[in-house]
């Protein structure tokens, strides 16, 4: 359900970055703005700061400020100003995150489960105040029981029901962390992110 969720939201930004008749830039990927309709079916929703991106010109220029939701926002557009497509993937990827992992993309220092979780980065490098912070150097290790850690097992804590569909959330754990790269031309398009999903559908029903 949890992978199918995610695919149907990735192909609804896809038709906007590839098939819409202007390509448009949702910039305010998140958990709260994905609404499931009455056959639980993903609406990406509130464009309220999506704009129209010009492909021809691919920098379309600094703007004024800054729009996006805190522990979501793409760093790089962060510093540059300038809106591109890659920002929606590395949105979309803190959300992935979130789904596989069942937790927050930013940390409340007084949640006592965050110290439990994520004592300490990978490296050793103190305590982490964001999920991607968090995460990412887990993912890289490449640890099986470092990931089987992080995949949230709620409703049903079956142990079985993660080994059966492990191939299928690591993929999904390690898209997520190309599409939270800090450049976006390390970030994959958002069509791949769409055949990886398709791809880890079809190795498990998670």
């Amino acid at each position: 359900m949890r992978i199918k969720t995610l695919l149907g939201v990735a192909q609804a930004v896809e038709y906007l970055h590839c098939y819409a008749q202007w390509p448009v830039i949702h910039r305010d990927i998140k958990p709260s703005n994905i609404l499931l309709d009455a056959a639980w079916a993903p609406r990406l929703s509130d464009f309220g700061m999506s704009l129209i991106w010009d492909e021809a010109n691919d920098d379309n220029g600094p703007t004024n400020r800054v729009y996006g939701t805190f522990g979501y926002m793409d760093p790089e557009y962060y510093m540059t100003c300038v809106a591109k497509p890659t920002m929606d993937v590395y949105s979309f990827g803190v959300t992935m995150l979130e789904v596989i992992t069942g937790r927050r993309a930013v940390f409340n220092r007084k949640e006592e489960d965050m110290r439990k979780a994520f004592d300490s980065k990978a490296d050793g490098g103190g305590i982490p105040t964001n999920l991607v912070e968090a995460t990412v150097p887990r993912i890289k290790a490449n640890n099986k029981e470092q990931l089987q850690m992080l995949f949230d097992k709620r409703p049903n804590p079956n142990d079985l029901l993660y080994r059966d569909n492990f191939e299928a959330l690591e993929l999904v754990a390690h898209t997520a962390v190309r599409c939270v790269q800090l450049e976006g031309k390390d970030r994959p398009t958002i069509s791949k992110v769409v055949a990886n999903l398709q791809a880890a559908l079809a190795r498990g029903g998670w």
